[in-house]
């Protein structure tokens, strides 16, 4: 059986969130949790970079928001590196317009 990876972004209430979460607790297999610090830059393209408890990595995301796929190009490093990707992104002018930091939580 092929996996398909189903992302929906939504704001919801503390609320939400923790019956979200007893419920897929209950009804399915965590595979893990991760805390994330997602850094978006002010750029033509969608450019990130992203610090994880395992990795970082530095992403471009082609196309449009709403497209029915968009490309991605992603390359990965040590977690330790992430303030110097970030530091080369604003020395060159692109400056961060969004910090974004999340708990993830992965299911099947």
């Amino acid at each position: 059986m092929e996996n398909i990876e189903v992302e929906i972004r939504s704001f919801i209430s503390k609320e939400k969130y923790e019956e979200l979460l007893e419920y897929f607790n209950k009804n399915s297999e965590k595979i893990k949790e991760d805390y994330q610090e997602t850094f978006y830059f002010d750029s033509n393209e969608d450019l990130r970079t992203q610090k994880s408890n395992s990795h970082s990595k530095i992403w471009l995301k082609k196309g449009k928001i709403h497209d029915e796929f968009r490309e991605e190009i992603e390359i990965k490093f040590n977690k330790e590196d992430f303030e110097k990707a970030n530091k080369i992104f604003e020395s060159i002018g692109l400056n961060t317009k969004i910090k974004w930091y999340r708990l993830r939580n992965q299911f099947n």
